[in-house]
């Protein structure tokens, strides 16, 4: 048999210089999806025309992506890497992981350490605070039980005034 356009689509499975992800296709153009939103909620592109020029895909071409008539291949993920360097790959191949990495030159000991002692600080005036809550509430009580005496004192002292006294 001879193949042929006619009998067979090559244009779907094979494109010059790409090779498609074909296994779990709408896993990873949702992934893929996903990705743009936490970068535009991150305010780092505005656009799912913008995401798709960054992996050199018109409006048309991105929107293929987006509703699954087109599959993310390797050359997307690769341009997708080299302009946002932040993006994890593997979550869109494999579901696993963050959607964006938090890059290690960020990570600085120093405020980590200021933030830990920030933290212990904080909990420190927490407890301080949750003990006058506690105190406060037992003055309450207290108070709502010295209300509830009197007010029993109040109403035997009406019993006994509006009684007949007994001679």
């Amino acid at each position: 048999m001879i193949f042929t356009k006619k009998n067979v689509k090559f244009s779907h499975y094979y494109q010059p210089m790409k090779i498609f992800l074909d296994i779990n296709k709408m896993d990873y153009n949702k992934r893929l999806i996903e990705v743009y939103l936490e970068l535009k909620k991150k305010g780092e592109i505005t656009t799912l025309k913008d995401f798709g020029w960054v992996m050199s895909e018109n409006a048309n071409g991105i929107s293929d992506i987006k509703f699954e008539r087109k599959s993310v291949t390797l050359t997307h993920l690769e341009m997708l890497k080299e302009r946002f360097n932040e993006v994890n790959i593997e979550r869109i191949v494999t579901g696993e992981g963050p959607i964006l990495l938090i890059p290690t030159e960020n990570i600085q000991p120093e405020k980590i350490e200021k933030d830990d002692e920030r933290i212990t600080q904080l909990e420190t005036e927490l407890s301080k605070a949750n003990l006058q809550v506690e105190h406060l509430e037992s003055i309450i009580k207290s108070k709502d039980e010295t209300l509830k005496a009197r007010e029993q004192m109040i109403e035997l002292m009406n019993r006994l005034v509006k009684s007949p006294t007994s001679n």
